[in-house]
């Protein structure tokens, strides 16, 4: 089963990588409209099985998240065979909430140094227990919501396994949005190897998208002109 099809897997944890700045979160808000109205994703990616989503920012603010949303939806209206029904579906489907400020961690350190799960996936659960056909949970970015060295495999593992056991408990896909190594920022060609810190976390995750910019060698490729090469993405 997909939720885009052939591409994006319903009930998986996966990761999207990108260097600060890049679109990362701007391209999340886009797909949790997708899947919230059934509309396709950069009008390629279609998605098999709409439904509701849940997006957690922990690095844009509420008036931010309005912006941003409103440009999207803007933009994505314009292309929506059915616009009252596109609105319809994406004011009871969508979810979205400003973390800012927030406890967000889903794991800590304890007094042994150890690195454990709080109550955070609990009460997440609990909040979702009355929410039907959840489809997509977003989590953004992952520093904001783990605890430990980032760094460490055994502690990458645990957040990991925080998050499976959010997907599992409601079905949903869950994906974290999590930075590029500085190495990886340099270099045009995108690996597994492109996000920060222990590799235990791309490891553990079943799915992984890295996002850059497009280079100055891909705009020529795709005819695309050098002062529109900023608007797009190689993902």
């Amino acid at each position: 089963r997909w939720l885009l099809h052939e591409c994006l897997p319903i009930g998986k944890v996966g990761t999207v990588v990108a260097k600060g700045g890049t679109g990362k979160s701007q391209l999340m808000l886009q797909l949790a409209i997708s899947v919230a109205t059934g509309e396709s994703l950069a009008g390629f990616w279609e998605v098999d099985e709409p439904g509701t989503v849940l997006a957690l920012f922990a690095e844009d603010d509420t008036d931010e998240i309005h912006r941003r949303l409103h440009s999207c939806t803007s933009s994505m209206a314009a292309a929506a065979s059915d616009l009252p029904g596109f609105y319809q579906l994406l004011r009871s489907n969508m979810y979205i909430k400003s973390m800012v400020a927030e406890r967000n961690l889903m794991t800590t350190t304890n007094n042994n140094r150890d690195v454990v799960q709080t109550n955070y996936i609990r009460r997440l659960l609990l909040v979702l227990k009355d929410v039907v056909n959840l489809r997509l949970i977003i989590v953004d970015p992952a520093s904001r919501f783990r605890g430990g060295d980032e760094n460490s495999a055994e502690d990458a593992t645990r957040f990991v396994e925080a998050l499976e056991e959010l997907s599992k408990a409601s079905g949903a896909t869950v994906l974290v949005v999590h930075h590029m190594n500085k190495w990886s920022g340099r270099d045009a060609e995108q690996t597994q190897d492109a996000a920060r810190g222990s590799s235990a976390l791309v490891d553990g995750v079943r799915w992984q998208m890295n996002l850059a910019a497009m280079t100055q060698a891909e705009g020529k490729e795709y005819l695309v002109p050098e002062e529109e090469r900023r608007n797009y993405l190689t993902a």
